[in-house]
């Protein structure tokens, strides 16, 4: 479940503190990263998630967030995520901004 290359920590997916922490991971996800290593500025990730493939743990929450009053995964099955910069941030790691 921290598989970073999909995982993320929800802000909006319960009512207590905990909630907020809670991992989520996207298992559903296929894409393509261009990584550039001499000018990381010049790589590119671009991803398409499975929306209803959402693991947060809790049946509950899941059924919640994929519910209309969320990602309505029903209408929405599927979302992409698009680099727009990328940057080093220390050693070993990248910071990967998008929409």
């Amino acid at each position: 479940m921290h598989d970073r290359s999909r995982s993320f920590r929800c802000g909006l997916c319960g009512p207590s503190p905990d909630d907020r922490q809670r991992p989520g991971m996207f298992p559903g996800i296929s894409g393509v990263i261009a990584y550039d290593d001499r000018d990381i500025t010049r790589s590119s990730v671009e991803a398409t998630i499975d929306v209803a493939s959402l693991i947060t743990g809790v049946r509950k929450r899941d059924e919640h967030v994929l519910s209309d009053e969320m990602l309505d995964a029903a209408r929405f099955p599927t979302m992409t995520f698009r680099s727009v910069s990328i940057d080093r941030i220390g050693d070993g790691e990248v910071r990967c901004t998008g929409t």
